[in-house]
């Protein structure tokens, strides 16, 4: 005589979920359904389809969350459970498989998504995270990822295996009032448990940045190695006031009181930064180069004795507004710097710099050249000191322009 115990046959079964501990931090309260339900072997065997209702709501670490549903299949048979689904979600911005099992006797496990994708054209991050309150959002490009994990369980702590890539593509979005977009990069990670985590190098492409000045066309690698807590960065450069910034290869070590990096501009043209400043009444011609080494201590940033100088020569115009000439010599006369400086040419141009972890940026600059208009055999030097805090100056700029009109510049171009 077999006994293979009592079975039954469920056609549904609606199952609901309140603040349900999928991890420490993650809460969810899905709608769940299992159809065609088999149960067998006095309820030691189970198999059917699962599908789970979405969106439907979740928090992460106080966060409200809006998230996807899924379908499929799953099964429970000598006491290993297997799930195969397929995400759904009713905007179309997110789908991928995934595969999960668990075996309770040998403490083992294993998950993998395949084709998992993600579309911010379609759903911007916040809209899966209502009252989003955190100072960044995604609104362009698209996110895809593979992975595969395996874990055994030893004395109760699991040991981790497995391999990740992700592709971002056409990442757009904002932080505070700081906008982006195009970014692109490829990030390739594999686990195991005698090396930890490994991070491949990788590159990293974002079309523009803006931060109250166009940073465009920035480039470069990083690679990271996490037992160290340093990320190495090599080819970093972009695209600055019609020229080039670029940097040296550097590390930025986490354990570290300050790491320093070598930035190398070349080509910067004067008027553009005559323009992002608005001084509508000076026009200058000319292109600057030079260095600027960096330390970066914290969140801070300080450049000591920067150095920028003139490539070639240049010119110096300045129109002073008419209300202005009365406030610069009596009678309406230009003063004899301003005069001079009406139409300078300059041989050289010298300048250092230096920034301090306030954001106040010290410009020293000394001008060699001459007048035609005045006396062509004359030169005439000036030494200028200019100060400014580059923050504020930022964020005024910022103010002034749309992000929106920033961000349609990815379907535009």
């Amino acid at each position: 005589v077999i006994d293979d115990g009592w079975r039954c046959q469920i056609d549904q079964l609606q199952l609901a979920f309140d603040d349900f501990a999928a991890s420490k931090d993650l809460l969810v309260s899905p709608g769940v359904t299992l159809e065609e339900l088999n149960i067998s072997a006095s309820g030691r065997s189970v198999d059917g389809k699962v599908s789970v209702s979405g969106p439907f709501d979740g928090t992460w670490q106080e966060i409200a969350l809006s998230l996807p549903g899924a379908a499929g299949t799953f099964s429970f048979q000598d006491e290993e459970l297997q799930a195969a689904v397929d995400i759904v979600d009713l905007n179309d911005a997110v789908s991928g498989s995934v595969q999960w099992s668990r075996n309770a006797a040998a403490d083992t496990g294993a998950l993998e998504v395949r084709n998992g994708w993600a579309s911010f054209d379609r759903a911007r991050l916040s809209d899966y995270a209502p009252g989003w309150m955190l100072p960044f959002d995604v609104l362009q490009g698209s996110w895809d990822v593979d992975l595969q994990l395996q874990w055994q369980a030893t004395n109760g702590i699991p040991q981790y295996r497995g391999a990740a890539s992700m592709t971002l593509d056409g990442i757009g979005g904002t932080y505070t009032d700081i906008a982006m977009i195009c970014l692109a990069t490829e990030l390739s990670v594999t686990i195991d448990p005698a090396e930890g985590l490994g991070l491949q190098t990788a590159p990293v492409s974002i079309r523009l940045l803006d931060v109250g000045v166009p940073l465009e066309n920035i480039v470069f690698e990083y690679g990271a190695d996490l037992e160290a807590q340093s990320v190495s960065v090599a080819g970093l450069s972009l695209d600055v006031f019609g020229g080039a910034v670029s940097a040296d290869p550097f590390e930025y070590a986490l354990t570290s009181e300050s790491n320093d990096v070598m930035l190398r501009a070349r080509d910067i043209q004067l008027q553009l930064m005559v323009d992002i400043l608005e001084f509508e009444s000076l026009a200058m011609t000319g292109t600057i180069s030079g260095e600027l080494p960096v330390t970066m201590t914290d969140d801070k940033i300080t450049v000591s004795d920067g150095q920028l100088d003139n490539d070639s020569a240049g010119t110096i115009r300045y129109r002073p507004p008419a209300g202005a000439l009365d406030a610069v010599a009596p009678g309406g006369g230009l003063g004899p710097i301003t005069q001079t400086l009406t139409n300078f040419e300059f041989e050289t141009l010298s300048s250092t710099i230096n920034y301090t972890e306030g954001g106040d940026m010290k410009l020293l600059m000394r001008i060699v050249g001459v007048n035609p208009d005045i006396d062509p055999d004359q030169p005439y030097a000036f030494n200028l000191n200019l100060e400014n805090n580059i923050p504020q100056m930022l964020r005024s700029l910022r103010a002034v322009r749309s992000i929106e009109d920033i961000l349609k510049q990815r379907t535009e171009n």
